[in-house]
């Protein structure tokens, strides 16, 4: 994923969707930005579905690559889309690590 952060602190990104690429508009903490802005972000980038679509979008960049999602964000994704995906457990991977503690 490609990200830039806009003058008005929207953050762009490309994010890959099978062959080709999608533009969106990633904006964190929308409640905080002026109507003006939230308003002009949805002329720049139509809402038409987007909670869904960006939620599929996302999982098609990790979908052939669920290992690399183990502790992330992305992996909330994963566990909803993916049939029978199994969620990791940092703690449990620390803690039946075959690496022996110092001495």
């Amino acid at each position: 994923m490609n990200e830039a952060n806009d003058q008005s602190g929207v953050v762009l990104a490309n994010l890959p969707a099978g062959p080709t690429e999608r533009r969106i508009a990633l904006v964190i903490g929308y409640e905080q930005f002026p109507r003006s802005v939230r308003e002009s972000v949805v002329v720049r980038f139509p809402r038409v579905n987007y909670k869904q679509e960006i939620a599929m979008a996302f999982l098609g960049g990790f979908e052939h690559k669920t290992l690399t999602t183990e502790g992330t964000c992305n992996e909330d994704i994963c566990s909803h889309f993916i049939c029978n995906y199994r969620r990791s457990n940092f703690y449990g991977q620390i803690r039946d690590s075959s690496f022996p503690n110092a001495q």
